[in-house]
């Protein structure tokens, strides 16, 4: 099989059409994976890193030209004024406008890790090293944002 057209990703993961083709090979390998880290209690660091790809809505915008943050002469009252202008241009013309919001902070902080972790013990039992599990699982946790030009520098996820 020729991976020419499917590159691996910039963070080392098969791509998932490879991971399809060669799911009965690589299924006893991650299996045997998995129950190592329950039988320690232990997620390796490099399954507690996660990117977040940006999508346009519109294949002919450009996320540089919206980005309104750290530019001169683009506050956030101009890409509030660049909306508005949008929205009022699109009902002039007689087409219905629709305008969505989405904190994405909220997305990553959901759960109180402590709330988590005390729930599955009182509520389901859980204690020793599958708390300790869950433990490992949600520290050390690391985000960045890519696109196909460039990817951000890591952050922690804090809760």
């Amino acid at each position: 099989m020729s991976n020419n057209h499917l590159p691996l990703s910039p963070v080392g993961c098969l791509p998932s059409q490879c991971v399809q083709v060669l799911l009965d090979i690589l299924s006893p390998f991650l299996c045997q994976l998995f129950n190592r880290c329950l039988e320690h209690g232990i997620v390796p660091s490099s399954f507690k890193s996660g990117y977040v790809t940006p999508l346009l809505s519109k294949a002919d915008l450009d996320a540089a030209e919206l980005q309104s943050a750290y530019r001169a002469n683009h506050l956030t009252e101009t890409a509030m004024l660049m909306v508005m202008g949008d929205i009022l241009l699109a009902l002039d013309s007689g087409n219905l406008a629709m305008l969505s919001l989405l904190d994405l902070l909220a997305a990553f902080d959901t759960v109180d890790h402590d709330t988590l972790l005390r729930k599955l013990q009182t509520s389901y039992g859980f204690d020793g090293i599958v708390i300790k599990w869950f433990i490992s699982y949600l520290s050390g946790r690391v985000q960045y944002v890519r696109t196909p030009i460039t990817t951000s520098s890591r952050s922690p996820v804090v809760h």
